[in-house]
């Protein structure tokens, strides 16, 4: 399972904006789209993308990654 995320979740943290927690996980995604194809077992692979907001899930949504995003 790869455990994405952009932001912390402690309570002692200040939330991050949309927009940069987007500019964090951007690149994370496209890495992940353009090489999964070459991982091993990539079919047993699954993606649990963490986040509070629904924008930053559905643009992630766009990169249509194979495993399923939990």
């Amino acid at each position: 399972i790869l455990d994405i995320g952009a932001e912390a979740t402690n309570p002692k943290v200040q939330a991050i904006s949309e927009d940069l927690e987007w500019q964090r996980l951007e690149p994370i995604l496209k890495y992940i789209s353009l090489n999964i194809k070459a991982w091993k077992n990539q079919n047993e692979i699954k993606i649990s993308l963490d986040t509070r907001n629904h924008k930053t899930f559905e643009k992630a949504l766009r990169y249509s990654l194979k495993p399923n995003f939990q």
